[in-house]
């Protein structure tokens, strides 16, 4: 069916299914590094986006050209004739967006995009029947082919309605930026020249259909080379606007986190100082957050829990009390029993400790461990009752470890208990589901050669 391969033609449509496959990859890369950063402002995704769709079209093109110029069988070549009209209305249909974002147009006739996108959908399925290409054998260049139905006109002339239109659109924008005192900008320039580019190709590729011995050496691959040098000058336009900020991006990422870490160090390092202060005036709690952190953290890493948890259990060990600036010292330090009053002020440190820590943003997860550390799985904490699905696994941690520095530490009204003593009323609480029984069993076992600097 097919006439010789020529290598001119051939070498034209594999460079094309390469540079387009390259440039979809290239575009998904940077689409994907922007999805990642936080450093706003300097991908347009949706521009991306259309790019990628463009070079996906323009590959379904290019892909069946390769085909069909090494294949000799017609009821493929006739299918990968059909399969690039699609390619077509794919590129197309991602075409007519650019220059809302190329040229930064806000009042762009939406109308007729969407009655353009709306008849090229249309076509898709009118494709992939009769009435487009007949089943008879016509050879264009070295490629046959279907014979083109009655409808292939009609969808031609779709998308050179298409194409024209938004070339003219184009140019139009560029007349009206080059009056004004403001530069033309890279991506404007790549696009009017990539438009260029592939109207001239394609007038080549109609010419050549009309007279197959217009240009052979493109031989039916002068539309290949106008989508793949369309595609390649995006490439190139984005490599040089995105290539360099890709790195100043990783660079800016890394210089906010380090100044963010920071500022956290120091806001952590000011409320450790205040809860200091706060255990300093009473010989009996003094030490117990820094106790509760390092017990905390003991079982975290008998745990095998990962590093980034466990720095987040040693900042909610040494905050967890740090409501209690908000309790009268009277209450704090009575030796006695505590009337039902002063309980009820002793119990509103968990809230006070969460609105002190969560007035810094970014330690507000940390905020909700603090509330959190004296719930109960089975409901009767407080301050909300969670029971045990809905308790944060750190806040867990810092109960059991803060029960426990609470029993094996001297008090006013009795001396710290022994280890035994102090585990044995553990496990009540753990069979009265009180306390995460897993996590009990984890204080066992590294409590004993527990190294705990007061």
């Amino acid at each position: 069916m097919n006439e010789t391969v020529r290598l001119i033609p051939a070498f034209i449509n594999v460079l094309s299914v390469v540079l387009n496959l390259l440039n979809a990859c290239f575009l998904t890369y940077v689409w994907y590094e922007n999805r990642k950063t936080s450093y706003q402002g300097i991908y347009q995704k949706k521009e991306i986006q259309n790019y990628i769709e463009f070079s996906l079209g323009a590959l379904l093109y290019v892909g069946p050209q390769t085909i069909m110029l090494i294949s000799n069988v017609f009821e493929l070549n006739l299918w990968m004739h059909r399969v690039q009209h699609i390619g077509i209305a794919v590129a197309l249909i991602s075409f007519i967006r650019l220059p809302k974002y190329i040229f930064s147009v806000e009042n762009e006739n939406s109308v007729l995009r969407n009655i353009m996108i709306g008849l090229i959908i249309a076509t898709v399925p009118v494709m992939l029947t009769p009435w487009f290409i007949l089943p008879v054998p016509v050879k264009l260049g070295s490629i046959s082919q279907g014979t083109p139905g009655f409808l292939y006109i009609v969808v031609l002339a779709i998308h050179v309605t298409v194409f024209v239109t938004n070339f003219i659109k184009a140019m139009i924008y560029s007349v009206k930026k080059a009056r004004s005192p403001e530069r033309m900008a890279m991506k404007e320039k790549g696009f009017i020249f990539g438009s260029i580019v592939l109207l001239i190709f394609n007038i080549i590729a109609v010419l050549k259909l009309l007279n197959p011995g217009f240009l052979p050496l493109f031989d039916n691959s002068a539309s290949s080379a106008g989508f793949t040098l369309f595609s390649f000058i995006i490439t190139i336009m984005l490599t040089m606007r995105y290539g360099v900020t890709i790195k100043e991006r990783s660079v800016k990422e890394q210089q906010l986190k380090k100044i963010r870490d920071h500022i956290e160090k120091e806001y952590e390092d000011i409320l450790s100082t205040i809860v200091e202060i706060l255990e300093r005036d009473d010989q009996y709690t003094a030490g117990h957050s820094r106790r509760v952190m390092q017990i905390s953290m003991g079982i975290a890493r008998a745990m095998g829990l990962r590093a980034a948890v466990i720095d987040k259990i040693e900042i909610t060990g040494i905050l967890h009390d740090i409501g209690k600036l908000g309790v009268s010292k009277l209450v704090l330090n009575k030796p006695g029993r505590l009337t039902e009053d002063e309980f009820r002020q002793i119990k509103k440190h968990s809230e006070l400790g969460f609105d002190i820590v969560s007035t810094y943003k970014p330690l507000f997860e940390i905020a909700t461990y603090v509330k959190a550390h004296h719930e109960k799985l089975n409901g009767e904490g407080y301050p909300d009752h969670l029971t045990d699905a809905g308790i944060p696994e750190i806040a867990k941690i810092i109960t059991v470890a803060d029960i426990y520095d609470a029993l094996s530490s001297k008090r006013p009204y009795r001396e710290g208990l022994a280890l035994d003593k102090c585990l044995q009323i553990m496990q009540d609480m753990a069979n009265n589901h009180e306390i995460d029984r897993t996590i009990l069993a984890k204080l066992e076992k590294i409590i004993p050669n527990l190294k705990i600097d007061d």
